[in-house]
């Protein structure tokens, strides 16, 4: 346990010690000197007594030649902190020399309210659920590696010798920067997977098989995820986390990983899908382990892991040089005691030493193997230190490759795509960036497009445009250009897996639809039937849902003032509500002439399909089986039928039913009476309609619903398919009286809008009826902002003078 001390029981100044320094002195006999004030300084601190640090003026009387020795106890702070602390002193420094007080607090968290949140979090049940992870982590084979396995009793780091190597700046770029980059991973990919192909390969020679590698892991441990709320980014102390870590390269083909051929690929892969497989980075091991006495018993019973690997990062040296920067040329790290116990039989640390002027390998990986010297050999240890290094080259290697790279299942989180979905799946689209689910209605419209000819899809929607004055085709383009860019959904293609998973592939290289036809110089005929024609045939042409993009712009020169722009989509990409705000940001762009600089930022129909991941799926089945039970026979009016096929699609024929002002006037009067809806209005007429047809007074039928989750910031302004069909059920009863009836229905449907995020396939298939129901009823208020778009409207030359079409 801590005790903190309070601020009077220390004194800095037993802190601070003043030495004279001869900067005149060759460099081995001062930093000879100062690595004995460094040992003095260690030997001085006393954690029992809360002194845990020293620091060494070393003062040579030249201007700009002092040194500053920091020391502090492990205990206190970790690598990360580091960074911290010399801002922090260089500000403290200042108001001293100008004789003002320095304000070091913040709103972040301090370590004690982290140090009680983990206590906390170590005997909650969801931690608690990661045992039999770290049972299974550390139950497997771990082949001894040298004559015993480790004796935290006998063990000290007086045993322990070290070998360093370093890997070349070019090889330490490409694994940490190409590879990295190319396998959506970090720097602990790269160096685990070459690790785990040089112990495997290492054991090999030595006649043991054995595709794991067991090791102890070392992190920075501020995973703010194991307590919500948390900010530790400012805070100074040791967070740092090990945990055990089984790296498998089981089907891998060593021989092929260290020629850098497609295996090296393959492990890369498999290494970063085991590392993103653990919660929060490992924390959970430590609090189970320590902080948890029943879970801390189960997991005492498993040897430590014998091999030990931490990556501490690229040393930084800050550009501009302020009174506390790191002294690259006076090499002192740090001192440990001799008694203490050793962390493993072989521990290795390795780091990237900064880009430094006149240092020949500044930028390059230096890692040291520290090893029991009664349990290991320095030649074996050395044998396995140089297959790392090679391993590390071939993966250089392999980055090299244009070919080579992807994503794997942790980078899509939204999915549930294996690896062989992926690689599959980015064969067919090589420069894919991510793929997304598809909302409910989306899974609808492309089972209905897979069934459909495309010639015949009813959900292509086409919206017209008149357009007069001086139009730039050029800058109509760039405009839409930049609108798909800013909306990667509307770049989407849409494909199915071999597994059956239906997703959305999104490739920011995707290049607007565009067409130009100039009629002023045509003939007569041409003139006057070719737009119709050519809008037609848009229409006409459908969609491959597979070949994006699945939105067209045919823009028609119809005289010299007078144009037509035509744009046709899939429904599936936008509904009725994105198609205003999809218009106003294409002006708006074409304002400024494709400069987005000036609009807001948008937010990705992604940000949706996250939400909608979180969202309780089985409670939602639940109310609808709640709000459907007893519902055993669906509402059709056009008979069951179950011949019915792509030879049955066929375009909608609408017939238009108009209320006058007066009609309208009284149904707005009676909603206000009963505090309802025109919605449910509409909605209830409906029911009674259905009912006199069907002659049952239990009627389901669909509506279609905004589908936008009003929790979600920014959603009314997001582009996409939102909208969702969900039954609506209306029991209806010859006693309830009319206003009983609306206030009932209305009250039905508020309650089920936490709900509206489910499928209605699923909501099928939780109530196990199957099609429940043939009529819908659409309910539509779009942000048409028709002020502010007319004729005399002036947008950089262009004036809009209508804009029409049909939703799908």
């Amino acid at each position: 346990h801590w005790e903190v001390l309070p601020h009077s029981a220390i004194d800095p100044r037993d802190a601070v010690r003043v030495v004279d320094w001869d900067s005149d002195a060759p460099e081995a006999a001062r930093l000879a000197h100062a690595r004995r004030l460094l040992e003095a300084a260690a030997d001085s601190i006393d954690a029992t007594s809360g002194q845990l640090v020293r620091l060494v003026h070393l003062r040579t009387g030249v201007p700009g030649a002092d040194r500053l020795l920091v020391v502090i106890h492990h205990l206190a702070i970790d690598g990360v902190s580091w960074r911290l602390l010399l801002p922090h002193l260089g500000l403290a420094w200042g108001a001293a020399a100008a004789g003002t007080g320095v304000d070091m607090t913040g709103e972040y968290t301090s370590l004690r309210r982290w140090a009680h949140g983990l206590a906390d979090s170590a005997n909650t049940q969801e931690r608690r659920a990661e045992l039999d992870l770290w049972r299974d982590m550390l139950a497997g084979d771990d082949p001894v590696l040298g004559s015993r396995r480790l004796d935290p009793a006998l063990d000290t780091v007086s045993g322990t010798d070290d070998i360093r190597v370093d890997v070349p700046a070019d090889v330490t770029d490409a694994v940490l920067t190409t590879l990295a980059g190319k396998y959506h991973a970090g720097a602990n990919e790269g160096l685990l997977t070459a690790l785990a192909m040089a112990v495997t390969r290492w054991r090999e020679r030595r006649g043991t098989r054995c595709a794991h590698t067991l090791l102890n892991l070392e992190g920075h441990g501020r995973e703010e995820s194991a307590l919500p709320g948390a900010d530790i980014s400012r805070t100074v102390g040791w967070f740092t986390t090990v945990y055990p870590m089984r790296l498998g390269l089981a089907g891998i083909d060593l021989d092929d990983a260290f020629g850098g051929g497609v295996h090296a690929g393959r492990a890369v892969k498999n290494i970063k899908e085991q590392l993103a497989a653990v919660p929060d980075h490992g924390i959970g091991y430590g609090l189970l382990r320590y902080l948890n006495d029943e879970t801390g018993s189960a997991l005492a019973e498993f040897e430590r892991p014998q091999i030990g690997f931490n990556y501490l990062g690229r040393i930084q040296i800050p550009a501009d040089r302020g009174p506390f920067t790191p002294d690259q040329d006076l090499a002192i790290t740090g001192t440990s005691d001799d008694g203490m116990a050793a962390a493993a039989v072989l521990d290795i640390n390795a780091v990237v030493s900064a880009a430094h002027d006149g240092v020949e390998d500044s930028g390059s990986l230096r890692a040291t193997f520290s090893y029991l010297r009664d349990v290991l050999d320095e030649a074996d240890v050395r044998e396995l230190a140089d297959l790392w290094v090679q391993a590390l080259t071939a993966l250089a290697q392999h980055a090299q490759d244009p070919h080579t790279g992807g994503l794997t299942p942790s980078d899509l989180p939204l999915t549930t795509l294996s690896q062989a979905d992926i690689d599959t799946l980015e064969s067919a689209y090589p420069t894919l960036t991510d793929m997304w689910p598809l909302s409910p209605l989306q899974q609808g419209l492309l089972f209905h497009a897979s069934l459909a000819d495309p010639h015949t899809d009813v959900y292509t929607v086409q919206l017209t445009a008149e357009l007069a004055g001086d139009v730039d085709p050029d800058r109509l383009r760039r405009s839409g250009q930049t609108l798909l860019d800013r909306h990667p959904q509307l770049k989407a293609a849409f494909a199915t897996a071999d597994s059956g998973e239906s997703v959305q592939i999104i490739d920011p290289g995707v290049e607007i639809g565009w067409r130009y036809i100039d009629f002023t110089e045509a003939d007569y005929p041409r003139r006057v039937r070719g737009p119709e024609r050519e809008a037609a045939a848009e229409q006409q042409a459908g969609f491959d849902m597979a070949r994006p993009p699945l939105v067209r712009f045919l823009l028609m020169r119809l005289e010299p003032q007078r144009y037509r722009l035509v744009i046709t989509n899939h429904h599936i990409l936008l509904d009725g509500w994105s198609t205003p705000l999809f218009v106003r940001e294409l002006l708006a762009l074409y304002a400024t002439d494709a400069d987005a600089t000036a609009l807001p930022t948008p937010r990705s129909f992604r940000d949706y399909l996250t939400w909608r991941s979180h969202q309780n799926d089985e409670q939602a089945q639940a109310a609808w089986q709640q709000m459907l039970d007893g519902f055993d026979e669906p509402t059709l009016v056009a008979g069951a039928r179950t011949d019915i096929g792509a030879e049955d699609a066929v375009a909608a024929s609408p017939v238009d039913v108009r209320f006058d002002a007066q009609t309208t006037a009284r149904l707005e009067r009676v909603a206000g009476e009963y505090s309802v809806t025109i919605n449910t209005m509409v909605q209830t007429a409906w029911a009674v309609a259905l009912a006199t047809l069907t002659g049952r007074n239990d009627i389901v039928f669909g509506a279609t619903v905004s589908g936008r989750p009003p929790e979600l910031d920014g959603v009314e302004s997001m582009l996409g398919l939102f909208i969702n069909t969900l039954p609506v059920r209306v029991q209806l009863d010859p006693s309830e009286t009319l206003a009983e009836l609306l206030t009932r229905v209305q009250a039905q449907q508020s309650a089920m809008l936490d709900h509206h995020h489910l499928g209605l396939a699923e909501i099928q298939d939780a109530t196990g009826i199957g099609a429940l129901f043939d009529t819908l009823t659409v309910f539509e208020s779009y942000p048409v902002d028709r002020a502010g778009l007319n004729e005399s409207t002036d947008i950089a030359g262009m004036r809009v003078l209508d804009i029409h079409g049909e939703d799908a």
